[in-house]
């Protein structure tokens, strides 16, 4: 067994391996994400106008898009994308207006996610001395 697999799985068996985990990786939870009025307003008027490509640019400047999709990251880097390819934003617009607005507003607030949080949080934590 590699020795530093060997080290990670004595330290895991270890009384309070995941209380001092915590120290290190203390995620938050059920923090929903914030929304302005401002952007709630804007994703209305191009719902009720039925106007595809609005409410889809509209949505793709939050953190977290209300839909799954794969083409959504290639429509953020490249805006022009969305007048180059109007079957693929009706085709997501369609997914949204079926969500309705509660929907949307639901999915677009939803907390992180607890495994999103970590990534930067070892750094910070060696930086800060690693007690």
């Amino acid at each position: 067994m590699n020795e530093w697999t060997r080290r990670s799985i004595q330290i895991a068996n270890q009384d309070c391996y995941l209380d001092r985990l915590f120290k290190i990786y203390s995620i938050s939870s059920n923090i929903p994400r914030e929304i302005s009025n401002e952007d709630w307003c804007r994703i209305r008027k191009s719902l009720h106008e039925n106007d595809d490509a609005k409410l889809v640019e509209s949505l793709l400047d939050f953190e977290l898009f209300p839909v799954k999709d794969p083409y959504v990251p290639y429509l953020r880097r490249d805006r022009g994308a969305l007048e180059r390819n109007p079957d693929t934003v009706r085709r997501i617009a369609a997914q949204l207006r079926s969500m309705g607005l509660d929907g949307i507003r639901q999915k677009c607030s939803q907390p992180k996610e607890a495994n999103r949080q970590l990534g930067p949080m070892f750094n910070k934590w060696i930086r800060g001395g690693a007690r």
